[in-house]
């Protein structure tokens, strides 16, 4: 078995990915202190020789690695926004394809961990289904980690040790120490310690009959250090303020002492640290730096962080990125309030690039953190507050985001800058679903526009209106939206501003979709060309699964496969795992409803694994009620209803309404085709009520058409050609072919059963099956409409 060990610490949870660093480095014999250009190199060579395919994803793996390379194209394609997803995938991916055989990762400390290490060890865990692999954490149990939100974990409570143990441990540990007698022996067990460590550093204090038990472990640790030379006991506690890691050259310099680097200068301190090797040591237990450094005084600990600080800043000389975390951290401590807000926004920044948000609002926050009487010039200041936000905000820190806004916007005069707040302000609303007071934020942008020259004022004002559209599809306001969203079509046009046109074009095309108005011919072939002349990858993905939508609702399935194709291509290209998971979903469900089930099943229970990764819980929940219904169709009912009661719930947690309605008619239809017809009517007539309160235009007439069904299984023709009747009716005016078809079979079906000529009925229900490319039907339907009567295309690539 493959063992790769990492662990958490006070320092290095503000390092992004320091943790997963440590633990990759050494798989490509790369040393902890190899600089990250040499690291590149050497991982590069590691990675393109194991795993060549993962060759254009080196910049992503450089960072996990704490090594540089060059950009690629491919990187540069993907959306900032979706990178640190993308990099915890290649990482999985790496260890996946590059180690052969079991592996265990063991992470120590995991509630000090970093916060983008963490999400690394979370999409591990996600992914180790049916891998030999086995994540094993150890942390304090009053903190939250990786591990709480994976599905599948053993919990092990390590408690007290019994008086037995407490025997085993004792005698073990004694066993060639000549302090212990039976009597000593005796005389700890009397004690009752039943804490592991508590009772191993009894053993190493060697504590006598007369002496009695501390109250706590951080005391009996104090003894242990109080019995050092003090000398020693000096040393410990400034070898502490280095971390858990003491580098003895620096604390050498620092201290202005030569003799610190000479190995037999820390021979006495060995039973709190251990030699790792040129010149490196590492304290032995977190919980023994931690003592050591509460035994220095505040004066002494802010002289020494400056000290080391001082040191660390000559040695990183012109390169101050590089060693910026360990540099704001200890010119923080030491209160120089100048070079902790320098150092913390370079290392804020570089956070940034890495993707790690967290990160670097814990840094900005930390320069913001000096006395005012520090601050520098206020541009700078309501600069790093607008940086503190925006990592708040895609870190899902809202409410903390919104006051870094407000600090920045406190600061601000310009009216450009002023607008570009209050909108960042609305969007922090929008997240919350808070949308009055987005819109109101966007009201005073608007406001505020007006005291820009005529050109930027229309231009803020278009980006304001297409703001406000989008708060209103969300509130349901279709006819609001609609108008805001013209407001920025007549501004792009004035400008000749192609973003502004591409983004209102593909809003109108939305909106006028979604209430089946004819002017979406106007608008759905203008927004992906501008798209693509923009170059904007995201918005042609929008854009290409909106077409497919559109082209699905409008019976056109053919055409809709490719779309969902399409915009599966270019959201994987800009790293967007999540719009991906919704393309292939689209893509699932029509190939399904086609029959093309194999390819069908394929698509979606991939797609239910990487929604389970990325904790997409609305696209598992549509993917598992899709997939229930395939099911169904295969007659595996015991399945299709497991999936579909638990999709349903989790869509249900997640506020999904429309979803949910979907789902629970995908479960009438479960009891349908196995022929429950009284269950199916009974579950159907409520949801029918639900549905219509709903005015949903798509979901009434498939629900119809299985209550047609269900009276058809239950006997009753004459009810269900008369709902079959209505549900064509609904059909024609909304132009929905298939479940048109599937009633025009029903009713030639009880059409022949009461001797008449089904003939014209299955004729044209044939015509309309041909053009939406299906080539099997579901069995109540397949009855009078076996395969052999269909067109049979082959099915588009998954």
């Amino acid at each position: 078995v493959t063992v790769l060990r990492t662990k958490g610490g006070l320092y290095s949870r503000s390092t992004p990915y320091f943790a997963v660093s440590t633990m990759l480095r050494p798989l490509a014999g790369i040393d902890r202190s190899t600089s990250p250009s040499v690291a590149g190199r050497m991982m590069s060579a590691w990675v393109i020789d194991r795993t060549p395919d993962l060759e254009p994803w080196l910049p992503l793996l450089a960072i996990a690695f704490a090594a540089e390379v060059p950009s690629t194209p491919e990187v540069d394609r993907i959306d900032p926004a979706n990178r640190a997803a993308k990099l915890r995938e290649v990482v999985v991916d790496l260890l996946t394809d590059a180690i052969d055989g079991p592996l265990a990762f063991v992470v120590d400390d995991a509630h000090r961990l970093d916060e983008a290490s963490d999400e690394v060890f979370a999409a591990i865990g996600r992914r180790i289904t049916n891998r030999p692999w086995m994540l094993v954490e150890l942390r304090w149990t009053d903190h939250r980690t990786f591990a709480d939100d994976l599905e599948h974990r053993i919990r092990i409570e390590v408690g007290a040790l019994t008086a037995d143990e407490a025997a085993a441990l004792t005698r073990a540990a004694t066993a060639n120490d000549s302090r212990f007698d039976e009597d000593a022996i005796d005389d700890l067990l009397a004690r009752g310690v039943t804490n592991p460590l508590f009772l191993l550093e009894l053993i190493r204090s060697g504590i006598g009959h007369a002496t009695a038990t501390p109250d706590s472990i951080e005391a009996l640790v104090t003894a242990r250090i109080d019995t050092l030379s003090s000398a020693d006991r000096r040393l410990l506690r400034e070898a502490a303020v280095l971390g858990s890691v003491v580098d003895t050259s620096v604390l050498a310099e620092a201290l202005a002492d030569r003799d610190i680097r000479r190995p037999e200068r820390w021979e006495n301190l060995s039973g709190f640290l251990r030699a790792e090797g040129n010149g490196i040591f590492l304290f032995q237990q977190g919980l023994y730096r931690e003592v050591a450094y509460e035994g220095l005084s505040f004066r002494g600990r802010r002289q020494l962080h400056a000290s080391v600080g001082n040191v660390l800043e000559r040695r990183a000389g012109e390169d101050w990125t590089s060693l910026s975390e360990l540099l704001s951290l200890h010119f923080h401590a030491a209160q120089d309030w100048d070079r902790s807000w320098r150092y913390s926004v370079i290392a804020g920044d570089l956070a940034r690039s890495k993707y790690a948000h967290t990160e670097a609002a814990t840094f900005y926050g930390r320069a913001l953190s000096a006395p005012r009487s520090h601050w520098p010039a206020p541009e700078s200041v309501a600069a790093v507050g607008e940086s503190r936000a925006d990592a708040l905000e895609l870190s899902g820190q809202f409410d903390e985001a919104a006051r870094a806004l407000q600090l920045a916007r406190h600061i601000r005069t310009d009216a450009t800058d002023l607008i570009r707040l209050m909108r960042k302000s609305g969007v922090i609303m929008e997240r919350q679903a808070k949308y009055s007071q987005a819109l109101r934020w966007y009201g005073r942008g608007l406001t505020k526009a007006r005291e820009l020259d005529e050109r930027d004022a229309k231009r803020a004002e278009g980006d304001l209106a297409l703001a406000y559209s989008g708060v209103r599809f969300r509130q349901g306001r279709l006819h609001d939206a609609l108008r805001w969203a013209h407001r920025a079509e007549a501004i792009a046009s004035q400008l000749d501003d192609a973003r502004i046109l591409a983004h209102s074009a593909y809003l109108l095309t939305a909106g006028y979709a979604m209430l089946r108005r004819p002017e979406v011919a106007r608008y759905d072939q203008i927004s992906l060309p501008l798209f693509e002349q923009l170059g904007d990858l995201v918005g042609q993905g929008n854009v290409l699964n909106n077409l497919g939508v559109n082209a699905r609702d409008d019976s056109k399935w053919i055409e809709a496969l490719d779309y969902y194709r399409r915009a599966r291509a270019v959201r994987e290209e800009v790293g967007d795992v999540i719009g991906a998971d919704t393309a292939i979903i689209n893509m699932a469900e029509l190939l399904s409803y086609q029959g093309h089930l194999d390819e069908a099943e394929q698509l979606f229970v991939a797609t239910i694994r990487s929604c389970r990764r990325t904790g997409y819980e609305i696209g598992y929940g549509v993917a598992a009620c899709n997939l229930g219904r395939l099911y169904a169709r295969l007659e595996n009912y015991d399945q299709a209803r497991e999936l579909q009661a638990e999709a349903i719930e989790r869509l249900e947690r997640a506020g999904a309404t429309y979803q949910v309605l979907e789902g629970k008619v995908m479960q009438v239809e479960c009891e349908t085709l196995a022929r429950n017809g009284q269950l199916a009517l009974a579950m159907a007539t409520p949801l029918l009520e639900e549905i219509r309160a709903f005015d949903d235009p798509l979901l009434e007439p498939t629900l119809l058409r299985i209550i047609a069904w269900a009276h058809m299984v239950n006997g009753d023709d004459d009810e269900a050609e008369r709902v079959a009747t209505e549900c064509i009716e609904q059909c024609r005016a909304e132009g929905l072919l298939y479940e048109e078809a599937l009633c025009l079979i029903l009713i030639g079906q009880i059409t022949e059963g009461a001797g008449g000529d089904r003939t014209p009925f299955h004729r044209r229900a044939r015509e309309l099956l041909v053009q939406l490319g299906v080539v099997q039907l579901p069995t109540l339907a397949e009855q009078s409409m076996p395969p052999s009567e269909l067109a049979n295309p082959a099915p588009v690539s998954a």
